[in-house]
Order: structure tokens, then sequence, then C-alpha cells
């Protein structure tokens, strides 16, 4: 019998645009990260390991995304405290630092209710990492219950707060293992956690928190979504599935 060969057949016309396809992505993505900068440079600062993590996973197949995403962070973090130390002068803890005693001093100066912290963080390193626990409790956690006196608002917020700290603490405790395997959910993972350290670490006043935490919590709950609908089955879910398929 006769055997047929396939060729590839290149096309000059084709190669170019993808080039163009390529460089207009490229360019994209250069103008977005260009206005974030301009306007909240801290939602880049949060995104980046994200996005080399992302890359690295896009060019060798990695079955635990978790181990890359943490192994990235970890890293930069240990550039960046070497950098601190060989240069101080472009220290990003020393930024976020200042960013923390400029903060305080605003809301000090205008005299601003419901204060979280009121006191400054030296420049170096150890200082800044010691604070990721309170940081992270002031952005997912506050105002509790207790701090919201009379305001309606801040009622509400510590409503919800308590509301997605339950929650979390559920997914945390039901399928945390899970976000080893979900490339997603390790994505949106990271990003809100390195993003609501920055806030709660320079974020003083409790309405300001409750304005800049939009940013972070969609992701972090969207996180837990992704990870709980792929391993664990809550009852009547499959019912749920089908009634929203048909």
């Amino acid at each position: 019998g006769l055997t047929q060969t396939a060729h590839t057949v290149y096309s000059p016309a084709a190669s170019a645009n993808a080039i163009r396809s390529v460089f207009a992505r490229v360019f994209v993505v250069l103008l977005l990260s260009w206005v974030i900068v301009l306007s909240k440079y801290y939602v880049l600062i949060a995104l980046i390991p994200g996005l080399i993590a992302f890359l690295i996973l896009k060019a060798r197949k990695i079955k635990r995304p978790f181990i890359s995403y943490s192994a990235v962070v970890i890293v930069l973090m240990l550039c960046s405290i070497l950098l601190s130390v060989a240069a101080p002068k472009y220290s990003g803890w020393a930024v976020l630092a200042e960013k923390r005693e400029e903060s305080l001093k605003s809301a000090i100066f205008a005299d601003a209710n419901n204060l979280l912290f009121i006191d400054k963080t030296e420049s170096d390193w150890y200082s800044v990492l010691s604070r990721i626990p309170e940081s992270l409790i002031n952005a997912v956690c506050r105002p509790f219950i207790n701090e919201a006196g009379n305001s309606p608002v801040l009622m509400l917020t510590a409503a919800e707060n308590l509301l997605i700290t339950l929650l979390l603490l559920w997914i945390i405790i039901h399928s945390f293992k899970g976000i080893s395997k979900s490339e997603p959910a390790c994505f949106f993972f990271f990003f809100s956690i390195l993003l609501a350290f920055i806030i709660g670490f320079t974020t003083p006043v409790a309405g300001g928190i409750v304005r800049y935490k939009t940013a972070f919590i969609p992701y972090l709950l969207l996180a837990g979504i992704i990870v709980t609908n792929l391993h664990v089955r809550v009852p009547g879910q499959k019912k749920l599935e089908k009634l929203i398929i048909q």
C-alpha cells in the first residue's frame, strides 16, 4: 500500500502573525503592569511571585504546584533580604516600614477612629517579617465584633469577617491538602496572602482595611471554592449541580 507522510508546510505569513500576536500580548501585559504601578503598585508586587511560578509551571510539568509557588516566594524573600543587607537604600523592607509609618502619621494627624495599631516598625527585614501574623489578622479578621462599637457599617463588616474566617477555617480543615494539586488555587491563594500582608501591615485604620480588602478577599474565597469543589463533596451537591446544568 501507499504510505502517506504528512509534511508541515512553512508559512511566512502565519509565522509573522504569530510573532505579532506574541508582541501584542507582551505589550498589553506591560501596559497593564504600568497602569497598576501608577495606581496600585502593591497589587503588582503581590502578583510577581505568582506570575514567576506560573511561567515555571508552564515550562516544566510539576505535579505539586504548591511547592513551586512556595519555592518562588522563599527565593524572592531571600533575595530581598540579601539585597537589603548589601544595599540598604534599595531595601523593600524599608519601603514597607516607611509606608506603614506614613499611614500611621496621617491617621493620627487626622484623628482617625478605630486604629488597628499605633506602633511603628524598624526597617530591617526581621522586624517586618515578625509582623506577618498580626498583619494577616488585621487584613482578614478585623474589625472584630467587639471593635465595631455603635457603627452599623463596622458591625456589618465584623459579621462578614467572622463569616469569612469560619468559612476559611472550614476549607483549611477539610481540603487544604488539595491546594497543592490545583495550580489556579495556588495562584489565587498566594496572591491573596501576599496582598493581605501588605494591606494589613501598612493600613492602620479599620475603615481603610474594609475598602482595601475587597482586592483580595474574592480571590482567597475563589481559591477555597476551587479546592473544595475538587476535593470535598457537600451533601446535596450532586443534586444542585444537576439542577444548575439542566
